[in-house]
């Protein structure tokens, strides 16, 4: 009779758990005990300061929408169902973490998404015994089919319209408390190289733009390796002139090919990591001389050749 008539609050659960009660509390909510009845009425009322919504920091786009996901999990929520107006959006909490206590939000569409790969989705989460998730990273590889795998078998995306859009086509998507990001499961090859913005571009453009990013792929992957090989062992493939060429830039070189490449392979992680971590322009001054300065540097030093 409290529950639906005198409190005016229209998240609020009966529980008879005092571990429950007290998880409660610890988040923000309010407990009601009643003389004479056993448990309590547990109200949402959470309030603290959060993060405004602001543009995506690793995803932005020219057309589409500039929004991205805050650390605040009701606020994130709330970018979510204002995007997919359907009544058959299900969200569900689960908690995460056996001493932290943590949340995250389970979305699927009832009667679009695999009923399977959301019961999947919810016994992998469930089924984590661990102290704390520390964001959507940590969670992605507890329920991922294989850890040791080194492509990503999750999407992970900072975008409200993306993840509207994932989930609108039938994926299931999981947003963890205190991170800025959402995963969305199951994924294939071509969703992970999919951009929000090629929904608002022509399909021209946007599969010109989708066959670039295979070709940058299999560039980034390949290039080194491919590098090595005809350098190295099947110099035959390449041309007499271009030959001669890579040889006169190697000559004064004293490291072996695949040296080479590791050391410039490693230098470029380094200069990344540099000018992510450290603030400001700092950080993007760094950027521009580890690229330009000290790869002339290198060069004229004889460390690696040219090519």
């Amino acid at each position: 009779y409290i529950m639906n008539n005198i409190i005016e609050i229209n998240q609020c659960k009966h529980s008879i758990d005092p571990q429950e009660i007290i998880t409660e509390i610890l988040m923000g909510n309010v407990a009601v005990f009643i003389d004479g009845n056993a448990g309590a009425i547990c109200c949402e009322t959470k309030g603290y300061s959060k993060r405004n919504v602001e543009k995506p920091q690793s995803e932005g786009i020219v057309k589409g929408a500039h929004e991205g996901f805050t650390e605040h999990l009701l606020t994130n929520i709330n970018l979510v169902r204002r995007i997919v107006k359907n009544k058959d959006l299900i969200m569900e909490y689960i908690e995460v973490g056996e001493r932290n206590n943590g949340l995250c939000a389970v979305f699927y569409l009832d009667g679009l998404a695999n009923k399977e790969v959301v019961n999947e989705v919810k016994r992998r989460i469930k089924g984590r015994s661990t102290d704390l998730i520390a964001g959507s990273g940590m969670l992605e590889q507890f329920i991922e089919d294989d850890p040791n795998f080194l492509f990503p078998q999750i999407l992970s995306t900072e975008r409200p319209d993306r993840t509207a859009a994932n989930i609108i086509e039938g994926r299931v998507a999981v947003i963890v408390e205190g991170t800025p990001t959402a995963i969305i499961m199951p994924v294939t090859l071509a969703t992970l190289l999919q951009s929000s913005e090629d929904y608002s571009l022509k399909w021209q453009f946007a599969s010109m733009l989708r066959i670039i990013r295979i070709f940058a792929l299999f560039f980034g992957i390949l290039l080194p390796g491919l590098y090595i090989a005809m350098n190295t062992y099947h110099s035959e493939m390449i041309p007499t002139d271009l030959v001669i060429a890579i040889a006169k830039a190697r000559e004064n070189v004293p490291f072996p090919t695949i040296l080479e490449i590791i050391l410039m392979e490693f230098s470029f992680e380094l200069i990344r990591e540099a000018g992510i971590r450290i603030p400001g322009l700092i950080g993007n001054t760094i950027g521009i001389i580890g690229a330009l300065i000290l790869g002339q540097s290198a060069v004229e030093a004889n460390l690696v050749s040219p090519i």
